[in-house]
């Protein structure tokens, strides 16, 4: 079961609310059809003269029951009450369906009825999340949850009925609703939807308290009851099987074996034998008696999360997050894949010969089973032994052995209808645009709840482009998609603060200034039928104050009219007006609660006129029986009018005018054209004026449709009345800019706007802020009292309700809805556009490397080296996408083979992020070097044309090394980024220098063992074999294929010979020389960045020397050498061109390069090397184990805790040398592919020895820098901090797991204004690992090497140099340390503490210097809670970690303390 936090919630807030929500759910579909996933299925077999059933529940929130026949179901009845997922059903008792839901609630329900909830039972915690029943004893049910608690009912004694005293008995037959006190999320997973917090194990209001079986300390997931009722299972995230007495709650034994999540538990009749499935892959088969796994079955390659078994237990179907089901036979081991889907199974049904299978998709499909005699169908063949290690089916599935599926449709499917998985709120505040399973995209309007278009398959952010509107209208309701349609939630008082003209809601027959509020008539329109019904039951129509004739008054809480303001208008306007008409062929369905009990969830058409106060919000019924709204803050401003600066006509009035927030741009140019065109005289009996719904009327010529025209340039300035002083005598004058966003909370603000109207009719709706298509040309200058210039803004600035709207003139984008009544510029999400063109690369991409190898190097100059008599020239290698957006162009210039290709190892990952364009000089070219130099020097000039802020990249190999600083002395203003590999300028330094003279002399018929010769003198042929193999291997087979790939790599080095003929090999020698020559007398004239690649084993040029001498002839030049690798570098295994780029931080898109938009996030071929290879010793003694925190406080193993979705900033606590950012940077990529950007010493990343650190930069490392913070939180990263810093990494002896803060909080304040969640970690085990011997008290003292410390960290870039204190110094050293025999590694990371919407808060110093210091305390206490949890752990100790996993399982399996 996954926590996804609700998107309706947007603070993603705990705290209680003031007021109960009230929310309403949509659908445009087929309301017999389910949207959202199937959780759960139960079949009911037919009497005698009945049909079968089948019941499904559903993440939409409902159950809906099935009349079978042979080939098709009809929906014959919707069981609606839930307020959030159902999780689990099971029939028990008479015709009693049971049911149970992530609102925390189990109802029970009448199966054979049109929907009847007869009763809810509250007494979890958390989500429930199973169910299990006895057959035989069919008033026993079990249910368990995410709370750890089993539970088990008697539902005869649960369900017998009481004497009804006042309004606490728990039936919900007549509204949905119950007795139970317990406030309980409405829609928000975890966000409490009441002033009350959760009460746990509330007891029923008429006294019956389930028996409770305790023991589970995690979340239980699955249940299994035998038909006697006597024996009962339970299994979840502890990874045991617990077995429990359900008459008593006791537990008799506890059942260990699986490694991971049990997900789906099964008993035998006897209760004898259990079969399992968890997360682990496997199915285990239990034999209670011996109390030990008897048969383990490793046939899924995934978790197993459904289970069901034939009638004698012989058979066991199996389906799970690998899309397949399997029939396994218990006795022989027998499996066979009888189908396999699109979507994760979750729940299955054996019904006689066939089987239901539930999934992830709204649909339901039917399967064949042979349920009476499965043994046919293994008969049939095709079956496999399942194993008995989880990753021998994982084995068999990587080495391509295929299984071949025995059915390819089922019987029949139960369609559902697409579920809504994405949409964004339009700016005009109506209308919601949608896109669902199938990718159709739809426009919502909400205040009706239907769908006013469907475009179909079309792009969604294009057609949210398409739809934006320059409006600004405050946010008074929020949107989530958790049930598979959209649910609109409504919050007091927000929900009441927006309002439109009723013209521009083209609501015939109201005047068209008449403002209407958006909630209330929506609240009029969703109630309208429960309206009719009160009014039907109480036989007389209500009053104008909401009271009704049967003497039952509404009047919630005693409200006062203090405490409420009456609407301006009065009158109790019972009338729905058309924009706010619901429909009733797919009415909505409401969900909210009332003053007692529980939510409760009813379609509107649903609604009989019995609810009341004790149903619904207070605030809800106040609003549509007694007219009446929350206060609300005075929404007019007052200013003056006076004329613009230097303009000769006359004050129009002294007095001040007051206008509301929503000004209608025509009112404006109206009354100024009346007080100055038309000369009309002012009133000066009244010199305080009001724009008056009917000020703009007048004696104004009217053209066409009526509006007016005026063929003066009409300026006007609007000064705002409060806070405006005269000094000295003088008038206040504005004179300089202010941000148009101060405009209404600057109290000295002014608006200068110069209004065009010669070319202009002002008529019909316009005001500030209206769409697109009606939108009047204007200027707007802000200007304050400050003495500055003022600055234009551009046409689309408008300022409507104390918002500000600022469209871009150039690179325009839109603006959207953030949630809480502010817009944001809209910024793409990662994503593919229409020509297929990616805009960024997801983490753990594939790069490809490994699937070439260097035979195909040999293979493809098979082609290329025929002699066309052609002259040099460029070819793309290879046919793939195109690259990322605005990719840079990378040109290779190849080495002596003059080919081309011998970057084909590494073009799958480069030509992702580049155009990769290769230089191919024919074996029987001539060309002068001076004639290449030429060549390439036209390219670069005709690419720097056509893209002038773009680099282009030359990367060089031997020779070509050459060919690309010639051409980079040549272009000095061209942006050039030069890759250098072994280049070829020490040619006259080589080792083979004696032999030149030889082959020259050679005869020809001996030339073919030249190639051979130089095979080996260039290249390492080791190495080059090794290039496809894993490192994850085993030595013998890693050997084996070594060897494989030696023996066909050998025959292929005769074709040297081909490329390199005996007159070429002649001509390229001289051709060396003339080139090494020309570039290195212009070494000086290169300005472009150089990256030189050397391998220090290079037999053909001394390119480790020559390296050191280009680096310092070079003005902007960096090293990176190759301890073990020969000249053909870019061919041999180790080697990763694109990741050496991104290590030295050289790739860019344009002249400057952004450590955000330029971020490559690792392949996953870097993050194998990285964690198999760079640290897989650290990570292999570490076996570090990772622990986070669930909203409601729960700790789980795994990251399951910490948010998904960004901004979030991770604080913690820096080890020794850092060494627990590996762990974790991996688990963050491995379980949530999520990157996590760390915050560095820039010393580390841009100092000296940078060259150390350059996995730190390929996995996203940046300086420790504030712009960098702000740069990671703005674009939603997740951000590692440690505000210890260099002060912790570097402690002394005695300082361990002790926290050297800054007493600023320089965090806090930022991570609020991006809204960001902070989430404290701890970090233990240095000191398990390493001893520290020698800290840098004591290095300082040792001659020598204590003068060099010194002196580097005088050298070094300083950080936090205004500071004092401990946290100021941050020296650098190399520690000394002994290693230990390694322990382990912890990790904790605590309560995801949400910073959005308290940003007003945090603004004030106290207030973040508080949660500061919380922060802080939680880091001090999880470190104090892993050092003495640790102590528990029975695998500790690396040669416990070492036994268990070569016994039981891999690494990362390995148990741990229980949390």
């Amino acid at each position: 079961m996954h926590r996804v936090g609700s998107a309706g919630n947007t603070s993603n807030s705990t705290r209680p609310r003031k007021e109960k929500r009230l929310t309403y759910v949509l659908s445009d579909a087929d309301d017999r059809k389910h949207c959202a996933g199937i959780n759960c299925l139960a079949v009911l077999k037919a009497s005698e003269s009945g049909s079968d059933y089948l019941f499904t529940g559903s993440r939409d929130g409902t159950l809906k029951r099935w009349a079978v026949a042979e080939d098709a179901a009809t929906c014959s009845a919707t069981f609606e009450s839930h307020v959030d997922w159902v999780n689990d059903a099971v029939l028990a008792g008479d015709n009693t369906l049971v049911s149970c839901s992530s609102d925390t609630t189990l109802k029970t329900w009448d199966c054979l009825s049109d929907g009847t909830c007869t009763r809810t039972l509250r007494q979890h915690s958390d989500y429930v999340t199973c169910l299990a029943a006895a057959d035989k004893n069919s008033n026993i049910v079990a249910s368990g949850g995410l709370g750890g608690e089993v539970f088990i009912w008697d539902l005869e004694a649960a369900l017998t009925p009481v004497s009804k005293s006042g309004d606490s008995m728990e039936d919900d037959s007549s509204n949905g609703t119950n007795g139970s006190g317990n406030a309980q999320p409405t829609t928000s997973l975890r966000t409490i939807s009441s002033s009350n917090s959760i009460s746990m194990h509330t007891t029923p209001a008429h006294g019956y308290v389930p028996i409770s079986a305790k023991g589970h300390k995690e979340s239980v997931y699955a249940l299994a009851m035998n038909v006697s009722g006597s024996l009962l299972v339970s299994g979840g995230t502890e990874k045991v099987v617990r077995v429990w007495d359900p008459r008593s709650g006791s537990k008799t034994m506890k059942l260990r074996g699986h490694t991971d999540n049990i997900r789906a538990l099964l008993l035998d009749s006897t209760g004898r034998f259990c079969l399992s499935g968890s997360s682990d892959s496997m199915i285990r088969l239990w034999d209670l008696g011996q109390q030990r796994c008897v048969h383990s079955y490793a046939v899924h390659t995934d978790s197993v999360w459904a289970l069901a078994s034939t009638p004698t237990f012989s058979h066991v179907y199996s389906g799970g997050r690998d899309l397949s089901l399997y029939l396994t036979d218990l006795a022989t081991r027998e499996s066979l894949l009888l189908c396999t889907g699109e979507h994760p199974i979750l729940q299955l049904a054996l019904d006689d010969d066939s089987i239901w299978v539930a999934t992830t998709d709204s649909s339901v499909n039917r399967w064949p089973a042979e349920g009476r005699n499965p043994q046919k169908i293994i008969q049939r063949g095709g079956a496999f032994l399942a194993g008995n290690l989880s990753f021998s089916r994982a084995r068999v599935s990587l080495e391509g052995s295929t299984l071949v599926p025995v059915y390819k449709e089922p019987v029949f499917t139960i369609p559902g209808t697409p579920g809504i998985v994405q949409h964004e709120i339009l700016n005009n505040r109506r209308h919601v645009l949608t896109k669902d399973t199938a990718s159709s995209v739809k426009l919502w309007e909400i205040t009706r709840g239907v769908v006013i278009e469907d475009f179909r398959k079309v792009s969604f952010e294009e057609k949210m482009e398409e739809l934006f509107e320059t409006v600004s209208i405050p946010a008074w309701f929020t949107v989530d998609t958790r049930l598979g349609s959209l649910s609109v939630h409504m919050d007091t008082p927000q929900c009441f603060s927006a309002e439109m003209y009723s013209a521009d809601l083209n609501i015939v027959g109201k005047p068209e200034d008449d403002k209407v509020n958006l909630a209330r008539e929506t609240l009029k329109g969703l109630l309208n039928h429960w309206l009719g019904k009160r009014k039907q039951r109480s036989g007389t129509q209500a009053s104008t104050n909401g009271d009704v004739s049967s003497g039952k008054e509404i009047t919630p809480r005693s409200i006062t009219q203090s405490r409420l303001e009456m609407d301006s208008n009065t009158e109790n306007d019972s009338m729905v007006y058309p924009p706010f008409e619901f429909s009733t062929t797919s009415p909505p369905s409401i969900i909210t609660e009332g003053s007692q009990g529980g939510p409760w969830r009813k379609k509107i058409t649903d609604l009989d006129g019995t609810e009341d106060e004790k149903d619904f919000p207070w605030w809800c019924l106040d609003c549509v029986l007694n007219n009446r709204l929350p206060p609300r803050e005075n929404t007019k401003c007052s200013f003056y009018l006076h004329p613009c600066e230097g303009s000769t006509v006359q004050i129009l009035t002294q007095g001040k005018l007051s206008a509301p927030r929503i000004l209608r741009i025509h009112k404006v140019v109206n009354y100024v054209v009346e007080k100055m065109v038309l000369d009309k005289p002012l009133d000066s009996a009244n010199p305080d004026a009001t724009f008056a719904p009917g000020l703009a009327g007048g004696p104004l010529s009217a053209i066409g449709d009526g509006s007016f025209r005026a063929e003066t340039d009409l300026q006007f300035l609007l000064l705002k009345l409060s806070g405006v002083r005269k000094k000295h005598g003088h008038d206040p004058r504005p004179n300089s800019s202010l941000p148009l966003t101060q405009l209404i909370k600057n109290q000295s603000s002014v608006i200068v706007a110069s209004v065009m109207t010669s070319v202009i009719g002002f008529g019909g709706p316009h005001f500030f802020g209206l769409s697109s298509e009606c939108k009047p040309r204007f200027r707007v200058q802000g200007r304050s009292l400050s003495n500055q210039d003022a600055s234009v803004l551009s046409s689309d600035s408008v300022v409507v309700n104390g918002a500000s709207v600022v469209g871009e003139r150039e690179g325009s984008r839109p603006l959207v809805d953030q949630g809480n009544g502010s817009l944001r510029h809209k910024v793409k999400e990662k994503q593919k556009i229409e020509d297929g063109v990616l805009e960024s690369l997801e983490p753990l991409w594939d790069d490809g490397y490994g699937t070439v190898t260097v035979k195909d190097y040999f293979d493809a100059n098979e082609q290329m080296i025929k002699p066309d008599g052609g002259p040099p020239r460029w070819f793309s290698p290879l046919a793939f996408n195109p690259p990322l957006k605005d990719s840079p162009v990378l040109l290779f210039l190849p080495g002596l083979d003059g080919t081309g290709w011998g970057l084909i190892l590494h073009h799958k990952a480069l030509q992702k992020v580049f155009e990769v364009r290769c230089l191919h000089i024919p074996v029987t070219d001539r060309t002068p070097f001076e004639g290449l130099v030429k060549l390439v020097e036209e390219t670069i000039r005709l690419e720097h044309a056509s893209s002038p802020n773009k680099p282009i990249y030359l990367v060089g190999d031997s020779f070509g090394g050459c060919l690309s600083l010639a051409v980079a002395a040549r272009n000095p203003t061209i942006d050039l980024i030069l890759v250098l590999v072994n280049p070829a300028t020490s040619i006259e330094r080589s080792q083979l220098q004696p032999l030149f003279p030889i082959l020259e002399a050679m005869p020809e018929e001996l030339h073919i063992t030249v190639p051979y010769l130089l095979s080996f003198v260039m290249g390492d042929p080791t190495k080059m074999a090794m290039v496809n193999i894993k490192s994850r291997l085993p030595p013998g087979l890693k050997l084996a294929q070594m060897s494989q790939n030696l023996t066909a790599l050998l025959p292929c080095l005769s074709s040297l010979a081909d490329i390199i003929p005996r007159e070429t090999l002649l001509w390229k020698l001289k051709l060396l020389k003339s080139a090494a020559g020309y570039a290195n007398s212009r070494l000086h004239a290169v300005k472009a960045e150089v990256l030189v690649l050397a391998s220090d084993k290079d037999n053909m040029v001394p390119s480790r020397d020559e390296a050191g001498r280009l680096r310092s002839s070079l003005q902007n030049c960096t090293v990176r050498h190759f301890p073990d690798n020969g000249h053909t570098l870019l061919l041999e295994d180790g080697v990763n061109l694109l990741t050496v780029i991104k290590g030295t931080l050289k790739y860019r898109r344009l002249r400057k390069r952004d450590s955000f938009s330029d971020f490559l996030p690792p392949s996953m071929t870097e993050f194998n090397n990285a964690f198999d290879e760079t640290v897989g010793l650290l990570r292999f003694a570490s076996g570090a184990v990772l622990f986070s925190t669930l909203e409601d406080g729960t700790v789980v193993r795994g990251l399951a805790g910490v948010p998904n979705e960004g901004p979030v900033l991770i604080v913690g606590y820096h080890n020794l040398m850092g060494l627990e950012l590996y762990s974790m940077v991996e688990e963050f990529l491995r379980e949530k592919k999520i990157m996590v950007r760390g915050l560095a010493h820039p010393e580390v990343l841009l100092g000296k020895s940078s060259d150390d650190f350059d996995l730190l930069k390929v996995f996203g490392a940046v300086p420790v820098t504030a712009r960098n913070l702000f740069k990671s939180l703005s674009s939603k990263s997740h951000v590692l901090l440690y505000p210890g810093g260099a002060r912790e990494a570097f402690h002394y002896k005695g300082e361990e797991y002790k926290l050297f803060w800054p007493d600023q909080p320089e965090f806090v304040r930022m991570a609020a204004r991006f809204g960001a969640t902070i989430v404290p970690f701890a970090a233990v085990g240095a000191d398990d690992l390493l001893e520290l011997v020698l800290d840098y008290n004591d290095i300082k003292n040792i001659p020598v090497v204590g003068d060099y410390f010194i002196n580097a960290n005088n050298d070094a870039m300083k950080l936090r140099e205004d500071t004092s204190g401990e946290v100021a110094n941050q020296d650098l050293f190399f520690p000394g340390v002994l290693p230990k025999l390694p322990g382990r590694y912890y990790y904790l990371f605590g309560k995801p503490i949400e910073t959005k919407g308290r940003e007003e808060i945090l603004k004030d110093k106290d207030s973040a210097n508080k949660l500061y210091l919380e922060i802080q305390s939680e880091i001090e206490k999880s470190l104090a809670y892993l050092i003495k949890k640790r102590e528990e752990d029975p695998h500790r100790n690396i040669i416990d970690r070492t036994v268990y996993r070569a016994l039981y399982s891999p690494l990362k399996e390995v148990p741990t303390f229980e949390p």
